[in-house]
């Protein structure tokens, strides 16, 4: 097998290793790549290796799964192998994923006039990431002489 770790991105990122038998099979042995958490990484599908084939390496490809939280560490899972022919093993793979998001808020508007007398003005607030647990974000006037929020 070739390498036994690999680094995807979220948001589709893919990466592949190769599975090679070292040894001639007396018939047909099937390698199915199982992830052990889907919802960082998914593996393409079973690998039939027989007596033609079993000295040519096939390739199975990992694809990292997207989310919209900003996760710190990153996350990780194993890929491992389930063989139909107990004379062979495949060894294990750790994928890490590679976050795309990042916590914070933006604000749709940094200025906003408003007259005096009870005028009025606008602006929103959105979290750039979801979040993993309750944010309140709380706005203030620097002047509340000038302005109210």
């Amino acid at each position: 097998m070739s390498g036994t770790t690999l680094t995807v991105t979220e948001a589709g990122g893919t990466a592949t290793y190769t599975v090679v038998f070292n040894v001639q099979p007396t018939g047909t042995v099937t390698v199915t790549p199982a992830s052990g958490d889907t919802s960082v990484a998914t593996v393409s599908g079973a690998l039939t290796f027989t007596t033609e084939n079993w000295d040519t390496a096939q390739t199975v490809t990992v694809t990292g799964v997207d989310d919209d939280v900003d996760n710190d560490p990153a996350r990780s899972t194993t890929i491992t192998h389930a063989v139909s022919n107990d004379d062979y093993t495949v060894a294990d793979v750790t994928v890490t994923l590679t976050d795309d998001d990042t916590a914070g808020v933006r604000i749709s508007e940094t200025e906003v006039t408003v007259a005096e007398a009870g005028g009025t003005a606008a602006y929103t607030v959105v979290l750039t990431s979801e979040p993993t647990g309750t944010v309140t974000v709380t706005p203030a006037s620097g002047d509340t002489s000038v302005a109210t929020v």
